[in-house]
């Protein structure tokens, strides 16, 4: 009898909500997800707010930053560009159309909006990571740690531009710099495994099988279990 009232309740309830009221909702209960890590959550809010909102340049801009959360940047992209459509054309719109080019490897284009940032912010760490990625998938490998280095002058703990940077050092086969760098960006997220990936390759090369193996296991371990080993 109380599960049925209670159904009776959110029904009554949900019928007397406005319009506004819904909208309101979706977009809290969305960013609240985003800000506790929670994409899918996150997918079903704002998806329910571009219902609502269909020419809502916040709502696209909103579901794209979901998507994006989930790696998923082609879904991500045509939010983005949805939002522009749609009348957006902040700061944050341009970078995080960068960013999701950057990862669908079209660097001329993400290059384009990365400039675009730097010519309205010159604080942002992430626009340098960007532009410094963009650089090392050129093969401008200085640069791009000059780049990425000026991300990490304004952001020492930037773990992502640690991982980047390490890697430019590998791909230079700078291995005295690189291990230092990519074992600091283990520490800071010892969840992502880009970095054990890439000092696994340094010790094999180094004949550290052992340590090689243990590098992979670790980066493994966080990919097939990313539950158990968080």
């Amino acid at each position: 009898m109380l599960l049925a009232v209670t159904f009776v309740s959110l029904f009554i309830f949900s019928g007397c909500e406005s319009q506004q009221e819904k909208i309101t909702r979706h977009r809290e209960k969305g960013i609240s997800y985003l800000e506790r890590e929670n994409p899918n959550g996150a997918l079903v809010e704002f998806n329910n707010l571009v219902k609502l909102t269909p020419e809502s340049a916040e709502a696209h801009f909103l579901l794209g930053k979901a998507y994006g959360a989930k790696q998923k940047y082609h879904a991500a992209l045509s939010e983005y560009e949805l939002a522009r459509k749609y009348g957006m054309d902040d700061y944050d719109l341009h970078l995080k159309i960068s960013e999701a080019l950057v990862y669908l490897a079209d660097m001329d284009r993400a290059l384009k909006e990365a400039e675009i940032c730097l010519s309205r912010r010159k604080d942002d760490p992430m626009v340098y990571f960007i532009l410094g990625n963009i650089r090392a998938e050129k093969k401008d490998f200085q640069g791009a740690l000059t780049l990425l280095q000026k991300a990490l002058d304004f952001n020492p703990d930037f773990q992502s531009a640690l991982v980047s940077m390490g890697t430019v050092y590998f791909m230079q086969k700078d291995m005295e710099k690189a291990l230092p760098i990519l074992e600091q960006a283990k520490k800071l997220d010892p969840d992502d495994g880009r970095p054990y990936l890439t000092i696994a390759e340094i010790y094999g090369g180094q004949g550290n099988i052992q340590g090689a193996e243990e590098e992979i296991r670790s980066a493994l371990i966080l990919i097939l279990y990313p539950a158990v080993s968080s």
